[in-house]
């Protein structure tokens, strides 16, 4: 059933978003992708390959890397290796970054994200809320 659903998505993201049906908010959301919403076929896939097990997640942490940069690229961001590197260590917080990447206020969310990635990830779970709320900040309003 879920390879049914995941084909569904799959066939939609490929087709024009001028054919979807307007009965689904999500793909009326996408629409705004202007014609970038094909660059997510690779999370359907990811997902699918999750699901059936053939890969241990690996394809669907790849396809959400690429997910970024697609909104990355739609938003005008120049710094493609950056957002893709923040990306990264957003779906491996084990990975730990040569250089600390500032993100455009467009993506701060990604920033946001890695924060919460790398703490839920971390060896020391000691209740550091104060910290973690620092953290999150920091992150959100000047993208480290």
């Amino acid at each position: 059933m879920i390879q049914i659903r995941l084909a569904w998505w799959r066939d939609r993201l490929l087709e024009d978003s001028a054919a979807w049906p307007s009965s689904k908010p999500v793909l009326q959301c996408l629409r705004a992708w202007n014609g970038q919403h094909k660059s997510l076929v690779g999370l359907v896939d990811g997902w699918e390959a999750a699901v059936i097990g053939e890969d241990g997640g690996a394809d669907l942490r790849a396809a959400r890397v690429e997910a970024f940069v697609a909104l990355a690229r739609l938003l005008g961001v120049s710094r493609l290796d950056a957002v893709r590197e923040v990306a990264l260590q957003t779906v491996d917080p084990e990975r730990r970054a040569l250089a600390r990447h500032r993100m455009p206020r467009s993506m701060r969310p990604l920033a946001v994200l890695r924060t919460f990635a790398q703490r839920d990830a971390a060896q020391d779970k000691k209740n550091r809320a104060l910290l973690d709320m620092m953290r999150i900040v920091r992150a959100g309003m000047l993208g480290w």
